[in-house]
């Protein structure tokens, strides 16, 4: 059953998609070859998805009809930094389009891997216990389902978002780059 639990700029949907339709969508997103239509219909559904939190949350003008839509993986032994899919300055205030929402579908499960969570600047992880059992707890933060298989998260492209270190196979997942005029 889909759960969503929206944060400030942040939205995240558990169970977005089935377990056989993520990684069917990412095996062919990784060919890079042109989706099929079974493909193309799991991109409509999640557009749908964005389409109910853009209009609720953030309201930006974007193409919904056209993601870009890439493998976002992180292997073992490595981290990425953390990063916005766009950066306001004046090299890019004038462009058209740009990429102004992005959304992370998980793919691995969690069972077959061992770190690598994505990792927000202005989102924290879920509290955790401390030495002496109690909670320690930060407001607005993430879900603990926030990387498990299935889950689609949604941001503002001008978050800076990376992955912790992988320990253990590779984490693989989905990313849907919305664009749209520029912000004014």
């Amino acid at each position: 059953m889909m759960e969503r639990v929206d944060s400030q700029a942040f939205s995240v949907l558990r169970e977005a998609l089935s377990k056989a339709e993520v990684e069917s969508l990412y095996k062919e997103v990784r060919t890079g070859n042109s989706l099929s239509s079974e493909s193309q219909t799991l991109v409509a559904k999640v557009n749908m998805m964005i389409r109910d939190i853009n209009n609720d949350i953030l309201k930006y003008d974007i193409d919904l009809d056209s993601p870009k839509v890439i493998p976002f993986d992180t292997v073992e032994g490595k981290n990425t930094e953390k990063k916005p899919d766009h950066g306001l300055h004046s090299g890019n205030i004038l462009q058209t389009p740009i990429v102004k929402l992005t959304a992370v579908l998980i793919v691995s499960s969690r069972d077959d891997v061992q770190g690598g969570e994505l990792a927000f600047k202005h989102w924290p992880d879920y509290p955790r216990v401390d030495n002496y059992g109690n909670l320690v707890k930060k407001e607005n933060h993430q879900p603990v389902f926030t990387n498990e298989q299935g889950t689609l998260i949604v941001y503002p492209s001008t978050e800076p978002v990376g992955a912790q270190l992988c320990i253990s196979g590779p984490v693989k997942r989905i990313k849907f780059c919305y664009s749209g005029k520029r912000f004014r």
